[in-house]
């Protein structure tokens, strides 16, 4: 299985905000929503701005898959809890919208422990 590549790592990290779409449940692309990334190591987060009860962060968790585009980059990807130690960092600088950050995973990445 294939993680994040150098490329769009860089690619997608250098960007502030990205539009990702959530997948509806019959698998089609809702409109992409304009939301904030960070890089950190080889993991990406996004944020949604109005957090848990946006239209966008309800539709993720309700299928927990979507695509994001940074320029030439347009990957399939999977909406995943960040783990703890990210949590731990976010409560450090925002309180009302941290439940609201999510890893973006690429759809062939091994989740944690089955590699």
């Amino acid at each position: 299985m294939t993680a994040w590549t150098n490329d769009a790592l860089e690619k997608i990290g250098a960007a502030d905000e990205l539009p990702p779409a959530s997948r509806r449940e019959d698998a089609t692309l809702r409109k992409p929503v304009t939301i904030w990334v960070v890089r950190r190591s080889e993991d990406l987060y996004v944020r949604a701005f109005k957090g848990r009860t946006s239209p966008w962060f309800r539709a993720t968790q309700a299928r927990g898959e979507g695509q994001i585009q940074a320029g030439d980059i347009q990957k399939d990807v999977a909406f995943v809890d960040p783990d703890q130690s990210i949590g731990d960092a976010r409560q450090s600088t925002s309180t009302n919208s941290t439940a609201s950050i999510q890893r973006c995973r690429t759809k062939t990445s091994p989740e944690p422990g089955t590699t």
